[in-house]
């Protein structure tokens, strides 16, 4: 629900520029959070969101992009195509919006979209978050001249505009425990190294450069060694056969499971079934 929330009214709108609405800060927890702007057609205006804890999640043409700390998206509510929601692997999703309202600023945003795409890293410390956090000071209601909601809007989408020109990095600790959190999630399933950066929203260069000055080990390496030591556990802790294993670690043929797990771990499945001694690797 909304932490609190400062509502615009501009004084003698100008024709053509855009008219600030809204500013808040909201903190959900209730994975039925969840916004559709295939169900927002009659609401016509633009929303910039960012996270300040947790994680959320934005869904353009059904491709999920994740929005940790330090970055936020931008999209107008009633595009048809987008969905923004609380994912069920987060436990909450605190985050600051603003919404602005006019046909200039829906064209602007839905152009600027096409061209950077709708997710935009922006440090906590940046002019445009200062002024997001600090509406909470503001009145409930409060009253502005045209130039001004319209000011801080386009100063929005110039800060966003330098943000997209570069590959967000952020701090190389926290991206490795988001990483190693995907993968120890779920470590049998095929995790690729491209779909973990994505979902990172960083780029798999940067992503594999600080695996291995970090960890010593390239993503693809600690994807797959956490899956040899899922399929170890059930070698050794089910009845399954090894063709089981191979299917539950997310290896399409047993042939092509034996050579990975042969390749880590310097046996074959069947020898490592008889010893029974997991591997160092």
């Amino acid at each position: 629900m909304s932490d609190w929330i400062r509502h615009f009214l501009t004084v003698h709108p100008i024709d053509g520029l855009p008219l600030l609405k809204v500013a808040s800060r909201e903190t959900r927890r209730l994975h039925s959070y969840r916004h559709l702007g295939l169900h927002r057609q009659r609401e016509r205006h633009v929303v910039f969101q960012y996270t300040l804890e947790g994680e959320g999640c934005f869904e353009f043409d059904g491709k999920p992009h994740r929005v940790p700390p330090g970055f936020g998206f931008l999209t107008c509510v009633h595009d048809p195509l987008i969905a923004y929601y609380l994912p069920g692997d987060s436990d909450c999703w605190q985050f600051l919006y603003c919404c602005a309202s006019g046909d200039t600023i829906e064209s602007a945003v839905a152009d600027f979209t096409r061209r950077h795409g709708h997710i935009f890293p922006l440090p906590l410390d940046h002019a445009v978050i200062n002024w997001l956090r600090g509406c909470e000071r503001l009145a409930e209601s409060t009253r502005i001249q045209p130039m001004h909601g319209a000011q801080l809007m386009f100063d929005l989408l110039a800060a966003l505009e330098v943000g997209s020109g570069r590959v967000a990095e952020p701090s190389r600790r926290h991206l490795i425990k988001q990483a190693t959190a995907i993968i120890h999630a779920d470590p049998s399933t095929g995790l690729f190294v491209g779909d973990l950066a994505e979902r990172l929203n960083v780029t798999r260069e940067h992503l594999t450069r600080v695996f291995g000055d970090e960890i010593g080990l390239s993503p693809h390496a600690y994807i797959t060694r956490e899956r040899m030591l899922a399929a170890c556990r059930l070698l050794r802790d089910s009845s399954l056969t090894v063709k089981e294993v191979a299917a539950r670690c997310g290896y399409s043929t047993t042939p092509q499971f034996t050579r990975a797990f042969k390749r880590v771990t310097r046996q074959t499945p069947s020898s490592f079934r008889e010893s029974g001694a997991t591997p160092i690797f």
